[in-house]
């Protein structure tokens, strides 16, 4: 005969979700020497946490396109002088 797993309630599961998370975010702003907002890991663990408290509500499509703009800025700070670079046109 099989054992049905016990239901887990909302706060475990929601704690399950965050923990992860906040120990990534944790990890990267101490442990690097670099502003932590400049770091793409942590702009998507703070996502994933916000995602757990509003992934239900509208304010998720303006955390959604906040991310990306976070994520495109990360990426014009660390990344676009090395495209340039590559492609020759850093002068």
């Amino acid at each position: 005969m099989e054992q049905t797993p016990a239901p887990v309630d909302g706060s475990r599961r929601r704690l399950e979700t965050l923990l992860p998370a906040a120990i990534i975010v944790l990890r990267l702003i101490f442990a690097t020497r670099q502003p932590f907002y400049l770091d793409w890991m942590v702009v998507l663990s703070a996502y994933w946490i916000l995602y757990v408290f509003f992934s239900r509500t509208r304010a998720m499509s303006t955390i959604t396109a906040a991310t990306m703009i976070s994520l495109f800025a990360v990426y014009m700070v660390r990344e676009f002088g090395q495209v340039l670079d590559t492609i020759n046109l850093n002068r």
